[in-house]
């Protein structure tokens, strides 16, 4: 868990993209963790921006995941799952079955809480 110093000061969005990618490549739920922590639309969406596309996938299917095991935490980490499908509308090629299926689930969670 963060501290009050930690929580109170926002990594720039490279260093957040990288903690991301980090998680997501090593597996490391506490890292993920920490990333998901940040919660201001404006760091979520410049961190995604930088999150590289052969990471997008496995993003999509980590936080559904955590979804999909409680299910009363997708109001907070519906923020993530939104502003990456904005980004995909940018970026066509991102968008696959696998992703639309996670959304899919998001709102049958949403919708069932």
């Amino acid at each position: 868990m963060l501290s009050a110093s930690a929580a109170s000061s926002v990594p720039a969005p490279d260093s957040l993209a990288q903690m991301l990618v980090q998680a997501l490549t090593a597996q490391d739920n506490a890292l993920l963790e920490e990333v998901l922590h940040y919660k201001k639309t404006v760091t979520v969406e410049k961190t995604l921006s930088r999150l590289p596309v052969s990471h997008v996938i496995p993003f999509i299917l980590a936080v559904t995941e955590k979804i999909e095991s409680k299910p009363s935490r997708g109001g907070e980490l519906s923020i993530w799952l939104r502003q990456l499908f904005y980004h995909a509308q940018i970026l066509p090629d991102v968008m696959s079955r696998s992703s639309q299926a996670a959304a899919a689930s998001l709102q049958t969670h949403q919708h069932a809480a």
